[in-house]
C-alpha cells in the first residue's frame, strides 16, 4: 500500500428546498476542499461554483442556507468539469484520504 501523502477535506452544497427535495433533483453547486500536505504542513484550497442542469432560480432559503446566488452559479461549469479540475488540483487520488465533511 502507497505511503499517505495529504488529506483532502471537501463538501458539496447542494439545490436545497425547505420543504426538502427528492434525491434525483438534489444537484451540486459548489465543491470546496482543503488539502493538507503530511510531509510539508502546507494547505491549500478549492472552491468553485457548479453550475446546476436546474435552469430554475434558487430558493431564497437555498440562498439563505448556502450563501450562494444565481449570479455565483451563471459563469460555472458543469459538474463533470469542477471535478475534472477538483482531482487535478488533488493531484491523483493514490496516496491521499478523502474525508468528506456531512452536516
Amino acid at each position: 500500500m502507497a505511503n499517505l501523502k495529504q488529506y483532502i477535506f471537501f463538501d458539496f452544497e447542494m439545490l436545497c428546498a425547505n420543504r426538502g427535495m427528492s434525491f434525483s433533483t438534489m444537484e451540486a453547486i459548489r465543491l470546496g476542499a482543503v488539502k493538507y500536505e503530511l510531509e510539508t504542513g502546507k494547505i491549500s484550497h478549492f472552491d468553485r461554483y457548479i453550475k446546476p442542469n436546474s435552469t430554475k432560480p434558487l430558493s431564497k432559503f437555498c440562498k439563505q442556507l448556502t450563501g450562494i446566488n444565481d449570479a455565483d452559479l451563471k459563469d460555472a461549469l458543469k459538474f463533470n468539469l469542477v471535478f475534472e479540475d477538483f482531482l487535478t488540483w488533488v493531484g491523483g487520488v493514490k496516496k491521499i484520504t478523502f474525508l468528506l465533511m456531512v452536516n
